[in-house]
């Protein structure tokens, strides 16, 4: 059996496969892996080629940017001791994550309970232009 038949076996075979390739690197092996449920914690680019396989194969596929999201709230939440404004965090995520980058330094304000909270972080968007 080749390489690509045993990687191809093994998705089929498998509840959820786990990805934290970045896309140039499994490139090549998308149409054998895109065969079951995907997690792919890669979010840049987005959607990546292994998501877009896999949901065209009929499979469920979740990216990066929900355990982004997830990880930021959890963060929030710790460091204010306040629920975090998970719509705002999101909507900042989604809509356009380069608005407020330089030198690879990320920030998004967000308003809540009448409060301005500045949320910093590098900028992992690789290929980033404002980087």
């Amino acid at each position: 059996m080749s390489y690509e038949a045993a990687l191809r076996d093994l998705a089929e075979q498998s509840a959820v496969l786990v990805s934290t390739v970045p896309s140039a690197a499994i490139q090549d092996h998308v149409q054998d892996l895109a065969h079951t449920s995907v997690f792919d914690v890669i979010y840049e680019p987005w959607p990546t080629p292994l998501v877009t396989q896999t949901q065209r194969n009929g499979h469920k596929a979740v990216g990066g940017h929900v355990m982004l999201a997830n990880q930021a709230y959890g963060q929030f939440e710790q460091f204010t001791g306040v629920p975090a404004p998970r719509e705002a965090m999101w909507q900042a995520l989604i809509n356009d994550p380069h608005q407020n980058c330089y030198n690879r330094l990320m920030w998004v304000h967000v308003v809540f309970r009448g409060q301005v909270f500045l949320l910093v972080g590098m900028c992992a968007f690789h290929g980033c232009l404002m980087c």
